[in-house]
């Protein structure tokens, strides 16, 4: 099953949601990571399907040690080799960057370079791994 996962991260919290792809887009996997950075973050998702959801504390001092953790819910769900696509969203993408596009290098650096314009946003965004 080839399936697209979106992303969307802010200030303390990164939310994402896993579609399988098909004749339309069938949403399967909702999450979020919640209250990142501080003591009592959590992590809550539904498994849309099986209409059956979790939530747990967990250690989360910035945006980038929540990748492992999804990862793994990912590797559970549908292997992460089923992802085919990433979606993420970027909250300010300044005069350059206003349509979807690829992420490359030339992208992180302009978006380095404008994070004082989203410093709530942007520079936990950009920390996050970029995908293959």
């Amino acid at each position: 099953m080839q399936s697209i996962l979106t992303i969307n991260s802010g200030s303390s919290s990164l939310r994402f949601a896993l579609f399988k792809v098909g004749e339309s887009l069938t949403q399967i996997l909702i999450g979020k990571f919640e209250r990142i950075g501080l003591p009592d973050a959590k992590l809550s998702f539904t498994d849309v399907l099986a209409n059956q959801g979790d939530e747990r504390r967990i250690d989360a001092p910035n945006h980038v040690a929540c990748v492992p953790l999804l990862v793994e819910l990912l590797e559970k769900k549908t292997g992460v080799s089923a992802v085919s696509a990433i979606g993420h969203r970027v909250v300010h993408g300044g005069p350059r960057y206003r349509d979807p596009q690829r992420v490359d290098g030339a992208m992180l650096v302009e978006l380095r370079r404008i994070s004082s314009f989203a410093p709530n946003h942007l520079p936990a965004t950009i920390s996050l791994p970029p995908s293959r």
